[in-house]
């Protein structure tokens, strides 16, 4: 059953939520997980990888199953997925400012071996 993933990256919080073709949420309560955006996207984004994983686990759907991921970010970005230059004040570790994070996101679901 093909289903959309919903991640909100925060500077505090990594929230996630699994629908289905209908537009039913999949998981019934929060799915939160302390963010861990201040060590860097390189932790940051390996730590959404795993969460990911619990989430649609949770949603009782394999992962293959997803065929998209929604991701909102703190903070302005281009909407090719470049994060703002200047950074974000949820995002304070220097690797942020001017991170392509949707060509990184996209390049880890297409090799998924942390998950």
């Amino acid at each position: 059953m093909p289903v959309v993933a919903g991640i909100d990256l925060g500077g505090t919080a990594v929230n996630y939520t699994i629908v289905d073709q209908q537009e039913k949420f999949l998981i019934d309560n929060l799915c939160e997980h302390p963010a861990l955006s201040r060590q860097g996207p390189d932790v940051c984004l390996g730590q959404i990888a795993e969460g990911l994983q619990v989430a649609v686990e949770r949603a009782g759907v394999l992962f293959a199953e997803v065929v998209a991921v929604g991701l909102d970010t703190p903070g302005p970005a281009s909407s090719a997925g470049q994060l703002s230059a200047r950074g974000s004040t949820n995002f304070v570790h220097p690797q942020w400012a001017g991170f392509d994070i949707r060509e990184v996101w996209r390049t880890s679901l297409a090799n998924p071996s942390p998950i």
